[in-house]
């Protein structure tokens, strides 16, 4: 069983940078201007014709399919299994899904569902479980961008039971109650080469909240400038299990666990190239870069913790 639990978030305009550690991460493309060319998508099974929504190319796809689509497609998208496997692929940076900030998820994704996701950006959701995206099923996202979507739970992204693998992508500027940028919840949640940023959760995981038995594994990503309550840029919780390769944490904000809170009966491994740096919690004792509680378990793994304040690690 889980609950749910979740300061100062930052918009990126086009051509916006983020700086971490003195690293400069482009985000052109996030936040773009906005593209007039209407919704387009193709399916590749018969009849080859162009639907106006992704909703209505979906409805009509069978399995093995590849959507192709151009423009800005409004409105929100559920994937069932009469569709899976299903790959979904946008054909230039100008590509949205665009949730127009109306109630429900831009993409939904049920159970037993494999989808493909690439090329797209999934934006302005409003969702009480997962503003731009909630996934059930098999999803993998791979140069996409998921910005400015709001919800209760998993304001960019809310993983629940199911499987996630996001490579080199961008999580930026959503929030939600708990898990600004992403929220894995009792799931498995792959992150590669993908940053998340400027999140905010008014509670717990500014850019990532891990918690009912989740596994999480961040690889060469940064997670940085997200806020929030408890566990800035990640709260590992209930029992959940994170580990890091060769990311960083940093520049987040909290009053407990700037960088990470590892709460008690979770589990935090750190690999040697991995760094939690210059992140922030409100006052002494509460984990600058880290606040691992009682009966947690934390591996640093020769990682650098460094230049965090009002401390490093703090342990209770």
């Amino acid at each position: 069983m889980w609950t749910f639990r979740m300061l100062r978030g930052t918009v990126f305009a086009a051509g916006a940078t983020l700086m971490v550690l003195g690293l400069t991460v482009g985000l052109g493309s996030v936040a773009s201007a906005a593209v007039k060319e209407p919704c387009k998508v193709v399916r590749s099974g018969a009849p080859l014709e162009a639907y106006a929504t992704l909703e209505q190319a979906v409805e009509e796809s069978l399995g093995g399919e590849t959507l192709t689509v151009r423009g800005v497609c409004m409105g929100d998208t559920t994937i069932t299994p009469a569709a899976s496997p299903l790959t979904i692929k946008g054909l230039n940076p100008g590509t949205h899904l665009n949730g127009g900030g109306l109630p429900g998820a831009v993409l939904t994704i049920e159970s037993g569902v494999s989808v493909a996701v690439s090329g797209l950006t999934i934006l302005a959701g409003n969702g009480g479980e997962g503003g731009g995206i909630e996934n059930e099923g098999e999803l993998t996202l791979t140069k996409c961008i998921i910005e400015r979507n709001e919800a209760e739970a998993g304001g960019g992204i809310f993983n629940r039971e199911g499987t996630l693998t996001i490579n080199g992508s961008y999580v930026v500027s959503n929030s939600a109650l708990n898990g600004g940028g992403i929220l894995n919840v009792g799931a498995t949640a792959t992150v590669n080469g993908s940053t998340i940023a400027a999140n905010k959760a008014t509670a717990y995981g500014g850019g990532i909240d891990n918690v009912g038995e989740g596994s999480l594994t961040l690889s060469s990503s940064s997670v940085g400038r997200n806020t929030a309550q408890v566990g800035g840029g990640l709260d590992d919780g209930e029992e959940s299990s994170s580990f890091l390769y060769g990311s960083t944490i940093a520049g987040n904000r909290a009053e407990y666990g700037g960088g990470v809170r590892n709460e008690t009966g979770s589990a935090l491994f750190l690999g040697r190239t991995s760094r939690i740096v210059e992140n922030r919690a409100s006052a002494k004792e509460h984990g600058g870069g880290i606040y691992n509680e009682k009966g947690s378990l934390l591996k640093l793994g020769g990682a650098l913790v460094s230049r965090n304040l009002p401390e490093n690690i703090f342990e209770t």
